[in-house]
């Protein structure tokens, strides 16, 4: 017998990709439909200001751009604490997905990336690998530490920044990664883990991490 579907049916990726695949040329002709009658009304149609004539036009592409860079902020804000408060991956998903090019660092002052890790319990090993998303690359590890405690409460956390350094093993020699776009790739060893067993491992993913150091 088949079921209604709910919200929840589309909470997992597979279903929801699916959906998504269906509807994306539906939404391209939308975007299309609808952003070629905006440019048309108002750069076209609409009348053009007593005063500063046809430059104020410019308020048809500026303020739409800044409203939604905006909206996507609170957006991105709603789904990432809904799917870390309900541990939810499809709400993870939709978050990073608003930020494709990720936060943007200079790494010049206190403006570095950092790592928020909660652990309930003690592990082994913590290694934060990172990937240069442009070619699928390791550039070996921004930290890796053995033997952690957990964390004394559950509303507190472990805060790693990263430098834009990396190493092939710890106390090795720094190396700085260039400009451009990383994830950081967490694992963690679990207590009295077995490195060689996959299912002795946690993993999680960072959001896109933009490198932009200031050009001298």
């Amino acid at each position: 017998m088949k079921t209604a579907a709910t919200w929840s049916t589309y909470a997992a990726p597979s279903r929801f990709y699916a959906l998504a695949g269906r509807l994306i040329p539906w939404f391209w002709a939308a975007t299309a439909l609808f952003g070629l009658t905006g440019l048309w009304i108002g750069l076209a149609i609409a009348p053009a200001d007593f005063q500063q004539g046809e430059a104020y036009r410019i308020i048809f592409i500026h303020v739409p751009v800044a409203w939604m860079s905006m909206l996507i902020y609170l957006v991105m804000a709603f789904w990432a604490a809904w799917g870390w408060m309900l541990n939810a991956r499809m709400a993870s998903m939709y978050a990073r997905a608003l930020a494709p090019t990720g936060a943007l660092f200079t790494l010049e002052g206190g403006d570095v990336p950092f790592i928020l890790i909660h652990l309930n319990h003690q592990v082994a090993n913590l290694k934060m690998e990172v990937i240069d998303v442009a070619t699928g690359r390791s550039l070996n590890f921004a930290d890796d530490e053995d033997f952690l405690g957990r964390n004394s409460a559950a509303n507190t956390f472990f805060a790693f920044s990263w430098d834009g350094t990396t190493m092939r093993r710890p106390g090795g020699r720094l190396r700085a990664v260039p400009n451009g776009t990383y994830r950081i790739d967490l694992s963690v060893l679990k207590a009295l883990g077995d490195p060689r067993n996959p299912a002795h491992f946690e993993r999680w993913s960072s959001p896109n991490i933009t490198i932009a150091r200031p050009v001298p």
